[in-house]
């Protein structure tokens, strides 16, 4: 029963994510389309996910994650003036980037775990780690328009849910 709960937060690490992403349109939900939103609710949300574990390493964590939110990664389309650092980096490679930091995020999770007797722990969080490092770019590359959603809604929506659902590996 557990998973399913896991499952249900993940689809709220997706909207949240997006939120996060959307833009003000002039109602009264405009508060919700903050990056704030996604900053905070991503970092409560893998808190949650990693519950119960230990909690120096769940609060690492989550700072981490809420620093990997924050980081800008547009780039391409943009004037150079406007790139990110990240971009100007990485280059096309950027979502390659987005998804390791995402997995390196729970680094001091890995590590706390790993203090306290799991060793088994290492497994998973790299598992995590590569599969956050191919599905970001995968998913920006394959991006389309779903269900009457623009392809940008898509793409962040499943960015968010991917990052919370890789939780489960834990």
């Amino acid at each position: 029963m557990k998973n399913w709960i896991k499952i249900i937060l993940s689809f709220l690490g997706g909207i949240l994510y997006r939120l996060g992403g959307a833009g003000n349109v002039g109602d009264k939900f405009d508060f919700l389309r903050n990056t704030l939103t996604r900053d905070i609710g991503m970092c409560l949300l893998i808190g949650l996910l990693l519950f119960p574990g230990n909690f120096w390493g769940i609060f690492l964590s989550m700072g981490f994650t809420y620093g990997a939110s924050t980081l800008g990664y547009g780039g391409s389309g943009e004037p150079p003036q406007d790139q990110s650092d990240l971009y100007r980096l990485f280059g096309k490679y950027v979502f390659f980037a987005v998804g390791l930091i995402f997995g390196l995020a729970l680094l001091p999770f890995a590590i706390s775990e790993h203090l306290t007797g799991n060793i088994g722990i290492w497994k998973p969080f790299l598992l995590r780690t590569g599969l956050l490092t191919f599905l970001i770019p995968f998913i920006h590359h394959f991006r389309r328009p779903l269900f009457g959603f623009d392809s940008a809604q898509v793409e962040e929506f499943l960015r968010g849910f991917t990052i919370a659902i890789t939780c489960l590996v834990f």
